[in-house]
């Protein structure tokens, strides 16, 4: 027989420890199917199984090394913004927005 939960024979799916690992690790905005045994975003709970959004694999992506790789150059790029030299627009805008923070409000 085959479990349930993770596919593999030899136990049932309420000895299966794989449902109980992924559903702690789980990010707030995924959850599992109280019905099927698919990962689904949270917001989806209450539609029926044929047509809620699967997360695609989300646990093998996240330890994959191409996201490893994606991660650590979005926080480059990030770092190079903040440490880039603003321009005059820029500037400009936090001027304004310091002026109008300072600005006292009569009522």
């Amino acid at each position: 027989m085959e479990c349930f939960n993770c596919g593999q024979s030899g136990h049932m799916a309420r000895q299966c420890s794989w449902n109980r690992e992924i559903t702690s690790e789980l990010a707030a905005q995924f959850a599992r199917c109280p019905k099927c045994p698919a990962i689904i975003y949270a917001c989806d709970k209450g539609i029926p199984c044929e047509r809620h959004r699967i997360v695609a694999e989300w646990r093998t992506r996240y330890h994959s090394p191409a996201f490893t790789a994606e991660v650590a150059e979005a926080r480059a790029r990030a770092a190079e913004h903040r440490a880039a030299p603003r321009t005059h627009r820029q500037l400009a805008a936090e001027q304004v927005a310091e002026a109008r923070a300072a600005r006292v409000v009569l009522t």
